[in-house]
């Protein structure tokens, strides 16, 4: 078994090096070559899995600054972001906020309040997972809080891994956290490295509330579509005792002082993230703020070794990859971009550059994570889109609609952490994405768009 192994992480070291050599052959200058070299090694590694991501992402500015692509505050100028450090607050107020039981409690309300039959169900863990979007910056760490309860309930209807039931309900966990992130630029790292980029990068206007204004409307109505594909996955009849939902919430007991306090720190977190225009303290703040104030023993919502177990590893990973793109933009290769876009989208209609930026987002999923097509794509083409007079958010929202799709779990890391589960098979999943890219192809043009000329963005 450990030849067999060893041989397959053989040949995909193979394939790095083939991979990580292309540009070589092309009529580039240098620095490009060694670029696109740096980045497409760290790409391939990612996709792999070969070595932990985070660890990839700590090379890859300093490989950038090491070959003298960029000046070393060019290189590492993911720690100087704003968006590391809300990143950072908001994992370690996530950490309280998970710890002190309340995402398991609101699931089980919600659980509680239906009426035992399957679809109510479903929209009970799918609204569960849509509350505590907004607070916590990473779906990864939402998947591993909601999908061991989705397990539960499982395991509560008897059903057993592989069975379309099982698999609707872990599909479920994954639609409602992945979708409704659309709608909040601190509900996850690409959004939040996006917002970066389009205000520190290229000093573009968009503010927390802007973000939800334009984007909560068709993320919410997108997230209800995703999640009413799971029915795809031929559930059945399938119902548990009302009963037996209260007594799980009863199981919890009332709610503790801790609930409590993170309740109203979540309360307070969301309202001066609303009202930033108002205040105009940036989300960064907010998020670090919050976190020290969890720290402040008095409060005891968070204690020295919180900090010891938080997984910071994605904040390594967002450093990382916004080097990619800052890199790419000293060097003029954003620029190259916007030229090569350029006459694509000259002269189109609002609805057709929207939909072409859409389709392309889709397509290059296939090849990129969306943070790193993020550090690279987003802010040349929301230049390019004011270039052409048209709002330079149309086409930073239009890929980001486009980032939300995919066929199978490679594309997306949290879709690969729920697929690890083992409860469906690809070949389960791939068919209802692809029902999904369908659909989005529909609801693109005949909802989003709309509602965009409603919001005054067309």
């Amino acid at each position: 078994m450990d030849s067999v192994f060893k041989k397959q992480q053989s040949w995909k070291w193979l394939v790095v090096f083939a991979l990580t050599i292309v540009p070589l052959a092309f009529p580039l200058s240098a620095e490009y070559k060694l670029f696109l070299c740096i980045t497409i090694w760290a790409i391939v590694v990612w996709a792999f899995d070969l070595i932990q991501y985070a660890v990839v992402a700590v090379f890859l500015p300093v490989l950038f600054w090491a070959c003298k692509l960029a000046a070393a505050n060019v290189c590492f100028s993911g720690w100087f972001s704003a968006s590391t450090w809300l990143t950072i607050g908001g994992l370690l107020f996530g950490v309280s906020f998970l710890r002190c039981g309340l995402a398991k409690r609101i699931a089980y309300k919600m659980l509680s309040l239906t009426n035992g039959s399957f679809p109510a169900i479903v929209f009970a863990l799918a609204l569960s997972c849509t509350i505590v979007t907004p607070i916590i910056p990473s779906v990864m760490g939402k998947v591993v809080l909601m999908v061991p309860i989705a397990i539960e309930m499982a395991n509560a209807l008897g059903l057993k891994k592989g069975e379309g039931g099982a698999a609707a309900l872990i599909m479920t966990v994954f639609f409602a956290l992945w979708s409704p992130k659309m709608a909040f630029p601190t509900a996850s790292v690409d959004a939040v490295s996006a917002m970066n980029i389009l205000r520190e990068q290229y000093s573009f206007d968009v503010t927390w509330l802007s973000w939800v204004i334009d984007m909560f409307v068709p993320a919410m109505l997108w997230t209800v579509i995703s999640v009413s594909l799971v029915f795809l996955f031929k559930p059945g009849k399938i119902s548990v005792p009302k009963a037996t939902l209260i007594e799980q919430y009863k199981g919890l007991g009332k709610m503790g002082i801790g609930e409590k306090k993170n309740l109203i720190m979540a309360v307070l977190i969301v309202v001066l993230l609303a009202t930033q225009d108002l205040h105009h303290i940036d989300p960064a703040v907010v998020m670090v703020s919050a976190a020290l104030i969890c720290f402040i023993p008095e409060m005891d919502m968070l204690k020295p070794e919180d900090f010891k177990r938080t997984d910071l590893s994605v904040v390594f990973f967002l450093a990382g990859v916004t080097s990619i793109g800052a890199v790419a933009k000293a060097l003029g290769i954003t620029t190259d971009i916007v030229n090569i876009l350029g006459p694509i989208l000259e002269g189109q209609s609002n609805l057709a550059l929207v939909m072409i930026l859409f389709v392309f987002a889709i397509l290059a999923n296939f090849l990129l994570n969306p943070l790193a097509l993020i550090a690279i794509l987003m802010g040349p083409v929301a230049e390019l889109c004011m270039g052409l007079g048209f709002a330079p958010t149309l086409g930073a929202y239009s890929m980001i609609m486009g980032f939300n799709h995919a066929l199978f779990p490679y594309e997306i890391a949290p879709f690969i952490l729920v697929y690890s589960f083992g409860y469906f098979k690809i070949g389960q999943a791939a068919k209802v994405m692809a029902v999904r890219i369908a659909a989005g192809l529909v609801f693109m043009p005949l909802i989003v768009y709309p509602w965009w000329m409603v919001v005054g963005l067309v």
